[in-house]
């Protein structure tokens, strides 16, 4: 095996990783790739570990490179635990075969061992990491978010016992949920590659994460219901500054197109409180700490015939999602306005999303949206 040098990046080095990840990964998941756009924004989160973004050097080149965030698993007994996420991953394909992703991998999880973190999770080939040390997060009753056995997911302890006590829910960064646009804006600041659909790979992906199985409901799920009690009231004027702060949030994820503003998320508000036709918005808590918002709009429907109620925001904050507090919500909201239509915006290509309201009834409409 080769002898490659692993260090960690220098800053002058960031355009020049992010085209390792782009030829890595172009064509290989998707047509195209984002990845490389993953690993630019992800340099802006708190949960970024410098220390922990390492390159491969050959012969003066960097030829792969690999990051790690930090993010966390919500146990059964209802501790939280931190973890660290890794990825992307990714070796230029003219070095691909040369066993540097295991190099790197080893190198990670040796600083990450002597910084004193506790596993990595991953969503990945099990074929490959495997040979590396990691196991099928399942084994260890680690599910996702929404409590689906997931099987690309893999985790690697640290140490002996170190995946002892973990089984809970594994909560990976939103930003691993890429907005497709702002992808594509990036990637048209590098040289032009024909983008190429249906190859074996992204066939064999998409198959791969298809691959969920929701587990049985846990002591931890009872326990948590039981803590949380989530109840759903209207917002009142406490609450402005609570839910600006979500808004903040909410608006500045794919899940919305704009970024609003605070005047707008207090014009919003206002509306909410001042008995406003047009808008009502809800709080969603328990024992009086709030957990998300939501707001929605009243029109008339002249296409269906009755009242048209908008669920213009749902949110609610990573800590409390996957229990069904969206779910609660609009069973409540359906049961008050039983004799209504009810419309919602979601990005294409948040596929959780989409899958969440799906559930609850949604179907897709085939239409062009557009405003003035």
């Amino acid at each position: 095996m080769n002898h490659y040098e692993i260090r960690n990046i220098r800053t002058e080095e960031y355009r020049i990783v992010e085209n390792v990840v782009r030829e890595a990964f172009w064509n290989i998941y998707a047509p195209g790739c984002d990845e490389h756009y993953l690993v630019h924004i992800m340099r802006q989160l708190d949960a970024y570990v410098p220390e922990l973004e390492l390159v491969a050097i050959d012969q003066n080149e960097i030829v792969g490179a690999v990051m790690n965030i930090r993010s966390h698993i919500v146990c059964d007994d209802g501790r939280e635990q931190e973890v660290l996420s890794l990825g992307p991953i990714g070796i230029l394909p003219s070095h691909q075969g040369k066993d540097i992703g295991s190099v790197l991998l080893s190198a990670v999880k040796d600083k990450a061992r002597s910084m004193g973190f506790r596993a990595i999770l991953l969503c990945g080939n099990h074929d490959f990491y495997s040979k590396n040390g990691f196991e099928r997060a399942e084994v260890f009753n680690i599910r996702d978010a929404e409590n689906y056995y997931f099987d690309p997911l893999h985790v690697c302890g640290l140490y002996e016992g170190a995946l002892e006590g973990l089984s809970g829910r594994y909560y990976e960064n939103e930003i691993y949920q890429v907005d497709q646009k702002a992808a594509g804006n990036f990637d048209s600041s590098f040289p032009y590659k024909e983008k190429i659909a249906g190859t074996e790979s992204q066939l064999a992906f998409q198959k791969n994460i298809n691959k969920r199985r929701l587990a049985k409901k846990s002591n931890f799920n009872c326990r948590r219901e039981i803590k949380m009690s989530s109840t759903i009231r209207i917002m009142t004027i406490e609450d402005k500054s609570s839910v600006i702060e979500m808004m903040k949030v909410f608006y500045a994820s794919p899940a919305v197109l704009s970024n609003g503003s605070e005047e707008i998320f207090s014009n919003d508000i206002e509306h909410c409180l001042n008995d406003s036709p047009y808008l009502e918005g809800y709080i969603f808590e328990d024992s009086k700490e709030i957990q998300g918002y939501a707001m929605i709009a009243k029109s008339f429907s002249t296409e269906f015939g009755k009242p048209c109620i908008w669920i213009e925001d749902l949110y609610i904050k990573e800590e409390y999602r996957g229990f069904g507090i969206g779910s609660m919500f609009m069973d409540f909201i359906v049961k008050k306005y039983t004799d209504s239509i009810f419309r919602l915006e979601v990005e294409e290509e948040n596929e959780r999303a989409v899958k969440v309201y799906e559930k609850c009834g949604f179907s897709i409409l085939p239409y062009m949206e557009m405003k003035r």
